[in-house]
């Protein structure tokens, strides 16, 4: 086998290995490899991984795309179907321990001028979670373009926000510069990061 057949056969098998990562089980949790927005819109998973604070598994973040990225500015500057999925790994949250720290996410992200702008969103957003998430629950985010992002838990519809400035926003949130965890971040952006924990 010549050199040049060599490499593009390696070359093909990395591509077909890629195929068959996208789900994967993470802290004992099954994550699908697409998901189907409610407008029909076919997803696959980007990646997946465990966000940790003081040593404690809160929750599995899974972000899934049109196609696969691995470049956060480009994503967060391309208007896009998207879904962020939060899989709960703590044994309770409450709405007033997630609401400050999303707040505390939003304004780490944006300048003053852009938060102030997006206040209104930001507080439906906020209004919309249930008194407390836990074990188990399943939180579903998905930006639907020209129909806003919709939050749902458990398969259960919670509220709507308008906007493609207010989803960048929240995707901000563990894409940005000052994401909530840089480890998580780095597993939303690479496939082959969503083992870790």
């Amino acid at each position: 086998m010549s050199r040049f057949r060599r490499i593009s056969f390696i070359a093909c098998l990395f591509t077909l290995s890629l195929q068959h990562v996208s789900a994967v089980d993470i802290a004992d949790i099954r994550i699908p490899e697409e998901a189907i927005l409610e407008d029909g819109t076919e997803l696959k998973l980007n990646g997946a991984g465990v966000l940790k604070k003081f040593f404690m598994k809160i929750y599995i973040g899974a972000l899934y795309l049109p196609q696969r990225l691995s470049n956060a500015e480009q994503i967060l500057g391309t208007e896009q179907h998207n879904r962020v999925a939060l899989h709960i790994l703590y044994k309770e949250l409450s709405r007033e321990n997630i609401a400050t720290a999303l707040h505390k996410s939003f304004e780490n992200n944006l300048s003053a001028t852009e938060f102030n702008e997006l206040t209104d969103e930001i507080s439906l957003f906020l209004d919309s979670l249930p008194h407390r998430i836990i074990k188990g629950d399943t939180v579903s985010i998905d930006y639907q373009p020209g129909s806003g992002t919709t939050i749902s838990i458990n398969g259960k519809l919670r509220g709507v926000v308008d906007g493609k400035f207010f989803n960048r926003a929240l995707l901000a949130i563990w894409l940005g510069e000052n994401s909530v965890s840089p480890a998580l971040k780095a597993a939303l952006l690479d496939i082959h990061k969503q083992y870790s924990e």
